[in-house]
């Protein structure tokens, strides 16, 4: 399960005023990492993935390629808590669940997918910073901060969010405390929808109402 709260962030002169913070809600900020991060989406030509309640996404990092299949359960505000399946595969095999390492992710795109051919929904290119966060007195950081420009590959458009993510379990009270400042001090947004569905309702207006209750 995975437990994060998202923000939007409303342009280019907040994001990089962000990039730059040495401390959130009174607590130190960890050196950044920064990444290149590409993503694309992929379902059948039925939408079987998104019909099963599922996106299918294939990142390219650092060398590694990750697919993960995650849920598309409703946000609460700003908090996200989805399931989420994860396998690390070889190169070519992305497109091919049979081929992935044995475990959920595999069992899971092979029940919905049926073996029918994947298909390129649309791809995403992220400049990414991601920042630790400790509590009060700690050195180990128990919140991930992920600082991303987003561009639609091929396309003239660009968006900004902050991604909040539990590394330890029960940080409610800090993931309060850091939506307080996020919200009423920097001025961001909640966003309730996750990257895949905010550029699928820019991409894929038709696909998107499929989603909506």
């Amino acid at each position: 399960m995975e437990i994060e709260a998202k923000y939007a962030v409303p342009d280019e002169e907040v994001y990089r005023r962000l990039c730059e913070a040495t401390e959130l809600a009174g607590l130190p900020l960890s050196s950044p990492r920064i990444a290149n991060v590409w993503d694309r989406y992929y379902d059948t030509a039925g939408y079987d993935f998104l019909s099963a309640g599922y996106y299918c996404r294939v990142r390219n990092k650092g060398g590694r390629v990750i697919v993960t299949l995650k849920s598309l359960a409703p946000a609460s505000g700003a908090l996200h808590s989805r399931d989420e399946f994860e396998a690390i595969v070889e190169p070519g095999t992305a497109l091919q669940p049979a081929s992935w390492p044995a475990g959920e992710a595999a069992t899971l795109a092979q029940r919905i997918g049926r073996g029918v051919p994947l298909l390129l929904l649309f791809e995403l290119l992220q400049a990414r910073q991601t920042r630790g966060l400790a509590n009060s007195g700690g050195a180990v950081p128990v919140i991930e901060l992920s600082l991303d420009k987003v561009e639609f590959a091929g396309a003239a458009l660009v968006f900004y969010e902050l991604e909040a993510e539990e590394l330890i379990p029960d940080q409610g009270p800090l993931l309060e405390r850091l939506h307080e400042v996020l919200t009423g001090d920097w001025g961001l947004e909640p966003q309730p929808l996750s990257k895949f569905e905010r550029a699928l309702e820019l991409c894929r207006p038709n696909v998107f109402a499929l989603l909506s209750p």
